[in-house]
């Protein structure tokens, strides 16, 4: 059955690098990952996932993104999946449904005894040209900042460029991803009100766990922070997991203390394979054949 335009399917025992010690909540068997789906299409075939052995399934996103072409080139067709890991505001369910159709799948999920995983996007906002003075994103103003991207500001570092070889994580936590991405100060206060009351709202709206987009990116001791929220807020009852995308200056071990891992180590393994579902066929790295 094709359940989408491009889904990953994470087997848990290959894929996650795994903190020795135990979990909050109950760990996946399978992941579904309902890349950049709308909510509607999602609750379509959700219960067809649980019967076939999936333990959750994972949304991409909820939060109010970027909606233009993320493309260098205008005329290349809409990058959406790219916008919408480029927040503009955390307050707001918008671009793949609204608050009650998410409510609506993860009700749908319970009854059918699957759980949702929600991507959250927490290094980063986006990079529009209306947003350039950093001075107007909706939960972050700084009306009295000036030039934000030489000197930074209340919310937001210094635009800089980051060094994944330069013996340290400075960069890789204090600058931009891809030089252009407004890298927001995970120790302002009003940072992690912000997105704790984002986690707040998917958590109520039936949210059974999170993906930390870019995790490396922020300070360990940050994520922890989130991850401790999450823990009181559900009760214990929510399952977590980190991008860790390793390099030269980091490791999963940086991480993987907080939360599981999701490190891509394997994808260049000679031992393991990672599948992928695309379209209507399972495809192997080529490693695997």
């Amino acid at each position: 059955m094709f359940f989408g335009k491009f889904v990953f399917i994470f087997l848990f025992f290959t894929i996650f690098d795994l903190p020795t010690k135990a979990f909050a909540a109950e760990q996946p068997v399978a992941i579904f990952h309902a890349f950049n789906q709308k909510y509607s299409e999602v609750d379509d075939f959700v219960c067809t996932l649980a019967e076939q052995g999936y333990s959750h399934v994972q949304i991409s996103p909820a939060q109010q993104s970027n909606p233009n072409n993320v493309n260098s080139n205008p005329n290349a067709p809409v990058n959406a999946w790219a916008g919408r890991y480029q927040p503009l505001n955390y307050m707001v369910i918008e671009g793949l449904g609204s608050e009650q159709d998410l409510k609506t799948l993860t009700d749908k999920a319970r009854s059918c005894k699957i759980k949702v995983i929600a991507d959250v996007v927490f290094n980063h906002m986006a990079s529009m040209n209306q947003y350039s003075s950093l001075t107007n994103f909706p939960n972050f103003p700084d009306p009295k900042a000036r030039d934000v991207r030489k000197n930074g500001s209340t919310y937001f570092h210094k635009q800089c460029d980051i060094n994944y070889n330069d013996g340290n994580r400075y960069t890789e936590v204090n600058c931009w991803l891809g030089g252009a991405l407004p890298d927001l100060k995970q120790d302002n206060q009003t940072v992690k009100d912000v997105q704790k009351a984002h986690l707040k709202k998917l958590l109520d709206l039936g949210i059974d766990g999170f993906r930390f987009d870019a995790a490396k990116h922020m300070s360990p001791e940050a994520v922890q922070e989130y991850i401790s929220y999450i823990n009181q807020a559900s009760n214990n009852q929510a399952w977590n997991y980190l991008e860790v995308i390793e390099d030269n200056d980091t490791s999963a071990t940086n991480y993987n203390f907080i939360a599981a891992v999701e490190d891509f180590v394997l994808y260049s393994s000679n031992e393991k394979c990672i599948y992928l579902w695309w379209g209507s066929a399972i495809i192997t790295s080529p490693r695997c054949r």
